[in-house]
């Protein structure tokens, strides 16, 4: 009897612990989902909110793709933002629901913005940008960086508690959020100079 109650204290006690490890660090060896659940507040600016104004550059965007169609040689950086835009097309950045990110969702965001900075230093290598478009694309690469850096640090962040990832949640937001206003800018350069 002693034995059978010993037993059950311990089991109790383990599933105490991983049931509080699971909750207060969710990316815990420990853990049973390895998921955090993060839901991104709304920014507004003059422009409207973020997806209003991803929709908005969307529209911009295929109608030079149209036009640029009509030309001998692509512009390679109209060619290029396709890729780029559906970084900055994901559902929880445009609906704002709250979405579970597992360490396999932060490696996939974490390859596609690689794959979105190794495409804009091709461009800084490819094209012949004016002095001021190479300062908006390097500050765009400037921003990918801060993004990969914030989902690396995620992604090897064992013991990060609850609120310490909401707070790191809130600044991979915000740093698509500047990301994406950079792209915008550094490509509404091409037609203005």
């Amino acid at each position: 009897m002693r034995k059978k109650k010993t037993w059950l204290i311990g089991a109790l006690g383990l599933i105490t612990f991983i049931t509080m490890m699971t909750w207060f660090f969710p990316y815990s060896p420990f853990s049973v989902y390895k998921s955090y659940s993060y839901q991104a507040y709304k920014v507004t600016s003059s422009d409207g909110s973020y997806s209003t104004r991803v929709a908005n550059f969307r529209d911009t965007y295929e109608k030079d793709l149209k036009e640029d169609q009509e030309n001998e040689y692509a512009n390679v950086t109209i060619v290029r933002t396709e890729g780029i835009l559906t970084t900055f097309e994901q559902d929880w950045l445009i609906h704002m629901e709250k979405v579970s990110f597992g360490r396999k969702d932060i490696g996939t965001m974490l390859f596609e913005v690689e794959r979105d900075k190794e495409m804009l230093l091709d461009l800084l290598v490819q094209v012949d940008y004016t002095r001021e478009q190479r300062e908006y694309l390097m500050y765009c690469i400037e921003s990918f960086s801060s993004i990969e850096d914030g989902l690396k640090e995620l992604q090897h962040e064992k013991f990060a508690s609850r609120s310490e990832l909401n707070r790191r949640w809130d600044n991979i937001y915000v740093d698509y959020l500047n990301s994406f206003s950079l792209y915008v800018t550094f490509y509404q350069s091409q037609f203005l100079f």
